[in-house]
């Protein structure tokens, strides 16, 4: 059984996860990238547990899990730090699905179908350094699922300020309530909208250098402070 870790509270999330309101019964299977060209959001036609590389996942300890139509979408880590995807159906053991990135630093996960195509991506939170910025900081990953595996849509170097806390809405794809530190002092709520490619601020809800209203940061899974 996986150990579990202190994680933030779940949000009321149902979403399927071959696609919403639909299974993955009589969808196609659809060819590979051919390399050259970043994944699609929503090529998954299949979602299914692998064995390819897989971990130990008696041995994995919880992050966040996040509930599906047939089961939960898990996050986990091993003990070198690397992180997992783990599908538990419902009635059937919880299996790992490979994934290629090491998602190390991972603390945050939840589900979205970003851009609105019926298939759910999985919107990861890492305190991690980035390949162009060597600080230690919080980063969003997004992961559509293809083919047994996990694929990156879009790994995130930082949104416009330094975020700790976030939460995706069930009301609307695509959509990322965020609460970032502008500077030391002044932070601000912020819903960010997916552009196809990442996510751009669609609303500003509060600035200042006070408390964030209660309302807008209850909901939020918090994270490392970045400051």
């Amino acid at each position: 059984m996986l150990r579990r870790r202190s994680a933030g509270a779940l949000l009321r999330i149902a979403l399927p996860l071959f696609g919403v309101g639909s299974a993955c019964s009589g969808a196609g299977e659809l060819p590979l990238d051919d390399g050259d060209s970043p994944p699609r959001l929503g090529q998954a036609s299949e979602l299914t547990p692998t064995s390819v590389q897989a971990p130990d996942v008696a041995a994995l300890h919880t992050i966040a899990e996040r509930p599906l139509s047939n089961g939960r979408l898990i996050l986990a880590r091993d003990d070198d730090g690397r992180g997992h995807f783990v599908m538990a159906r419902n009635g059937a053991d919880p299996l790992p699905i490979f994934c290629d990135d090491r998602l190390e630093g991972a603390w945050g996960l939840w589900v979205d179908d970003v851009d609105g195509d019926g298939n759910v991506e999985a919107v990861v939170a890492l305190n991690k350094k980035a390949r162009f910025d060597d600080r230690l900081a919080n980063r969003l990953h997004v992961y559509s699922f293809e083919r047994s595996q996990c694929v990156p849509a879009w790994r995130g170097t930082r949104l416009a300020g330094r975020f700790d806390a976030v939460a995706t809405d069930p009301d609307d794809h695509g959509a990322l309530l965020v609460h970032e530190w502008l500077s030391v002092t002044r932070h601000r709520v912020a819903r960010y909208r997916w552009q196809g490619f990442g996510y751009r601020v669609d609303a500003v809800l509060w600035e200042g250098t006070g408390d964030a209203p209660v309302a807008l940061v209850a909901e939020l899974d918090f994270g490392p402070t970045p400051l």
